[in-house]
């Protein structure tokens, strides 16, 4: 690792390899030529004597705590991230909670961006009701008439549910996970 910077909330680690071909075995290893002080290239088993043992591994800290990253890449046309989340927070987070009570636990990258986002359309819906109501009261000129046009969006949100499902987007499992991981924080909190 050569380098390491932050770019927004993700850390980009550079790394310095060989190709793979030339990396494969411990021979390619000693066969690496390395440059002496003299600028001639020799191979590496003439400089160092190599031995076989456990290496050290690293630990990392988060918050001074020492912390353990998980992370996939999932393959969004077999099954979405919140599909594989479910059971892993529904059964395996909770085995490995009472098993080690001083661990914790978080969610970051897309699907802490995605909580942040379920967080703020929960916040302000209320507030973007009553903009709507004011909206439509105006030109109305009326309090009862706007209620009747607003009456339409529990139908908007179902054809918006029965179109994700023609679709065959994976619409309830994001609604699903999402909710009850804001129920989960509401009430542990």
């Amino acid at each position: 690792e050569v380098q390491n910077f932050q770019r927004g909330r993700d850390e980009i680690k550079v790394f310095i390899r060989y190709p793979e071909e030339e990396r494969k075995t411990i021979k390619n290893l000693e066969s690496l030529q390395i440059r002496n002080n003299q600028n001639a290239e020799i191979p590496l088993r003439q400089v160092v004597s190599m031995e076989f043992s456990q290496g050290f591994s690293t630990i990392s800290r988060v918050d001074r705590q020492r912390s353990v990253s998980i992370t996939a890449n999932v393959d969004i046309s077999k099954v979405t991230a919140n599909e594989v989340l479910v059971p892993v927070t529904e059964i395996d987070i909770p085995q490995i909670l009472e098993k080690y009570p001083s661990v914790r636990f978080s969610l970051e990258g897309e699907q802490r961006e995605q909580n942040d986002s379920l967080g703020s359309i929960f916040k302000n819906f209320i507030f973007a009701m009553i903009v709507i109501y004011t909206l439509l009261a105006i030109p109305f000129r009326s309090y009862s008439q706007p209620l009747i046009v607003m009456g339409a969006i529990p139908f908007g949100l179902t054809g918006a549910i029965i179109g994700h499902i023609i679709m065959g987007q994976k619409f309830l499992s994001f609604f699903y996970y999402n909710c009850k991981s804001k129920l989960m924080k509401y009430f542990l909190k």
